[in-house]
């Protein structure tokens, strides 16, 4: 390890030549196939460099300015081959920059010409992991500007692919939104990447919403979103609704800006598609009473983790796709509620341990189930407690669509 002098030093040299290679990038970027090919997606090329074809180019272009092999290898800017040899990591691509959480350009996302995508070349190439960038660190999309955005409370919107942010951005701005899209770069959506947003601005101070593809594996990445961003304490987040099938790039640029902003304004909790997800895949298109009490059983841990004003509507809705009985639902959800291992007594002193006798098991498994839903006590019948029914959700899909300035 480098001496701490000599490490600000190379991460200074570094960061130089990752801002030479940006300006290198963009004085290309006009005479190359970027333009046309970006505005033909309906997208703003003014932000996309272009990196030039052959081996070494840039390489040339970078050593020409006066860095080193060292310094170029150091800022994921060059790479060895196996016969030894230094090469550009980036030929022929439309190329993206990537900024840390102060702005400052660290890193790049390249786009391949859509003739060139193959088994050996894929769509996208990040960047190496370097002393500056991390790809389950830093998500693409933040630019001074959107880190502006954010901090002045935009919404936040979390995407797939950095081709897909640059359609919501567009969206939004069409529709005089302030919104901030955001997409993990090669990787699904980290914990750390939610951690850098939330030092940016706190995630829990703004709306959320989730956009990914509307597919098969987009719904499977929005549930793992959840539980990330339920990790963060965000538990409101939204999904959008994309038509089947589509991505918010590939809707901008077959339907328009309208359609895609119409799609984003379009939403219903991410709860709701996650619980939704779950019934339908434990079910599996059976309905026998077997297949609904699996069903429970592979659901209920899921709501548990929820809190309990959410864990309340989504046990009626759980008991009402199922066909069964709500106190049964309530019960197996109760069972895995998380224990709170510091229950605070009278004088904030901390509650005796629980006795363990019949009495106490009984009145801990009420507790539990009173606990699982939440403050609704309102009047009820042995078919349904008063939980929150689908209404919930359509009013909160009523509210999406509203008029204010952010989404």
């Amino acid at each position: 390890m480098l001496p701490a002098g000599e490490n600000n030093a190379a991460q200074t040299r570094a960061r130089a030549a990752v801002i030479a290679a940006w300006d290198y990038y963009r004085q290309l970027a006009p005479r190359s196939w970027v333009p046309a090919y970006v505005a033909g997606r309906g997208l703003d090329p003014s932000g996309i460099g272009y990196a030039p074809g052959g081996w070494t180019r840039t390489l040339d272009h970078l050593l020409a300015a006066g860095f080193t092999d060292t310094e170029l290898l150091a800022a994921g800017l060059a790479r060895i081959t196996s016969r030894g040899a230094l090469i550009d990591p980036f030929r022929n691509r439309a190329m993206l920059p990537i900024h840390d959480a102060t702005g400052q350009v660290v890193a790049f996302t390249g786009r391949a010409h859509p003739s060139e995508i193959d088994d050996r070349t894929p769509k996208y190439l990040g960047s190496a992991t370097t002393d500056l960038f991390s790809k389950t660190v830093l998500p693409y999309g933040l630019t001074p500007d959107t880190i502006d955005q954010l901090r002045a409370g935009a919404s936040l919107a979390i995407v797939e692919g950095p081709m897909d942010a640059l359609a919501i951005t567009a969206a939004a701005a069409h529709a005089g939104r302030r919104l901030v899209a955001v997409a993990p770069l090669g990787t699904a959506l980290t914990g750390q990447q939610l951690a850098t947003l939330d030092r940016i601005a706190p995630l829990t101070d703004r709306k959320i919403i989730v956009a990914l593809d509307n597919d098969p594996a987009g719904q499977r990445a929005a549930a793992a979103a959840h539980d990330l961003l339920a990790a963060a304490g965000v538990h409101d987040a939204r999904v959008s609704n994309l038509p089947a099938g589509t991505d918010p790039a590939d809707l901008l640029a077959t339907a328009g800006v309208q359609a895609l902003a119409i799609a984003i304004g379009q939403r219903r909790p991410l709860a709701d598609l996650v619980v939704d997800q779950a019934l339908t895949a434990s079910l599996n298109g059976e309905q026998s009473i077997e297949a609904r009490i699996h069903s429970l059983r592979y659901v209920a841990p899921i709501i548990a983790r929820m809190p309990a004003p959410l864990r309340a509507r989504h046990a009626a809705r759980a008991a009402s796709t199922l066909d069964l009985d709500a106190f049964r639902v309530l019960d197996k959800i109760a069972v895995h509620v998380p224990y709170d291992p510091t229950p605070q007594g009278p004088l904030g002193l901390p509650k005796p341990p629980a006795l363990r006798t019949r009495q106490a098991q009984m009145l801990a498994a009420n507790a539990a189930r009173i606990n699982a839903m939440g403050s609704h006590t309102a009047t009820q019948t042995r078919r349904g407690p008063a939980v929150d029914d689908d209404r919930d959700a359509e009013r909160g899909a009523e509210t999406d669509r509203d008029t204010g300035a952010d989404w």
